[in-house]
């Protein structure tokens, strides 16, 4: 019998993994045992209940404990990829602590270091440098044939890579999310296969962790292959949500509290656009929160018009990785986006999501809050190099005041098929084929690799 790790410290490595295709045919292996590593035991005794089998064993891991040197190579790592969204993280913190000396330092190093032989030096030192004893006993404990990792930006999942790397245990990375590339930093450690979700992502993997070409495998995104499933009656849906059937729904996903203190201002315009400027369009507001978010809805949100959804399970109260989003909770979102007229947001994936349903999508590019520091302002995000590529396909609306809000909500409603064209180049951008069959290509991949 062969055997699997799988960390799954993060709620989109639940998504990505547990709730697609690539669990359900890797458990379906008699001659495979799968090893999924979790942070404390409230998360094992919760994910066990739902992900359970004969060949399926639950370890909980302690706190990652940084090895010798990890002050050096943390800075190395953050400073060592050159993208807009680095540029833009850095300038936002400069605005916030205003240290100039600083801003300057990790720039000019940024510019200088930046590059494929620094990194592949960086690396070189890593393997013979540092010395990671972290999670060594399973590797003993269990003797596995693979790792699959779908978080490599993690130093906790980077450990898992180091210590297959020196043991000679082959290791798969699954890039579980569209910004990650150009968003984290440099991987510490690389793989020695890779999937992704498109070609986009490819090129990044390419260009800024620098894989080589042949070890790279596009896929599609694996959890939208739920997206293919039949979908609730109308009626039936809208009526649970307490909705008039016979209203055009307009979905607004907001930022969160960690993010934005905009949300409510947001909240409050498109609600009186619609009961007043455009009532005559018939349209009710439904406003989805992110669920790696606890927001409480306090008197700022309180309107018996509006209907609030808070999908998920969070472990935590602050936001961040910490969370998940039952089958249910999926089935709620797919028929969210199925039945809605429209979807207004500020930068957010949902975008994408809102296009797998030809659905239109419009962006908040304007501060409700002028004065707000620079890292709660929505409208900073739209630079960074994920969104401004999704922005490139022209199947996003860009608003700038309130009166392109109220134009385009109008336009949207009124003929919904503006853009359509538009939304399918970011389906096949970003998507790259969305057959239902992402899953069974991740696994398959996957078993084809483990058993050469």
């Amino acid at each position: 019998m062969k055997t699997i790790f799988i960390p799954i410290f993060q709620g989109v490595e639940v998504r990505n993994i547990l709730r697609t295709d690539v669990f359900k045919i890797l458990k379906q292996q008699n001659d495979l045992m799968i090893v999924l590593f979790v942070t404390n035991q409230e998360r094992k005794e919760y994910f066990e209940k739902e992900f359970f089998g004969k060949n399926i064993v639950y370890e909980v891991v302690p706190i990652y404990c940084p090895p010798i040197l990890n002050w050096l190579f943390n800075f190395l790592k953050f400073n060592l990829i050159k993208t807009k969204t680095i540029d833009l993280k850095r300038k936002i913190q400069f605005e916030q602590d205003r240290n100039l000396f600083k801003y300057v330092w990790k720039l000019g190093f940024n510019r200088i270091f930046a590059s494929k032989i620094f990194r592949k030096t960086v690396r070189f030192l890593d393997y013979y440098l540092r010395r990671d004893g972290n999670y060594s006993e399973y590797f003993e404990k269990y003797n596995p044939d693979l790792i699959l990792s779908a978080h490599l930006f993690s130093d906790t999942e980077v450990s898992f890579i180091r210590q297959a790397r020196k043991r000679g245990i082959k290791s798969v990375g699954l890039i579980n999310s569209w910004d990650k590339i150009t968003s984290r930093c440099m991987v510490a450690v690389l793989p020695d296969k890779l999937i992704v979700n498109n070609d986009i992502i490819k090129k990044e993997a390419i260009k800024f962790i620098d894989m080589k070409v042949g070890v790279i495998e596009v896929v599609g995104v694996p959890h939208y292959d739920l997206y293919l499933n039949k979908k609730s009656d109308r009626g039936e849906f809208v009526r649970k949500l307490g909705f008039s059937t016979d209203k055009k729904l307009v979905v607004f996903a907001p930022w969160g509290k960690e993010r934005s203190d905009a949300d409510k201002d947001i909240i409050q315009l498109i609600y009186r656009i619609l009961k007043e400027d455009l009532a005559y369009l018939n349209a009710q507001l439904l406003v989805r929160f992110p669920p790696n978010d606890d927001v409480e809805l306090g008197k700022d949100f309180l309107n018996k018009n509006i209907i609030y959804q808070k999908p998920g399970r969070r472990f935590s109260k602050e936001r961040g990785v910490d969370w998940d989003m039952s089958f249910e909770d999926i089935n709620e979102l797919i028929n969210t986006l199925y039945h809605s007229s429209l979807i207004i947001s500020f930068t957010s994936s949902i975008a994408i999501d809102a296009a797998v349903f030809d659905k239109p999508v419009i962006n908040i590019k304007f501060d409700t809050r002028p004065f707000d520091p620079s890292n709660r302002k929505p409208s900073r995000f739209y630079e960074t190099e994920h969104y401004s590529k999704l922005l490139a396909t022209g199947g996003v609306r860009l608003v700038h005041n309130e009166n392109e809000l109220s134009f385009w909500i109008k336009n949207y409603l009124e003929n919904p098929e503006t853009n359509s064209k538009e939304r399918r180049r970011i389906i096949e951008e970003q998507c790259w084929k969305h057959d239902g069959r992402a899953g069974f290509r991740i696994a398959n991949f996957i078993l084809n690799y483990l058993n050469q």
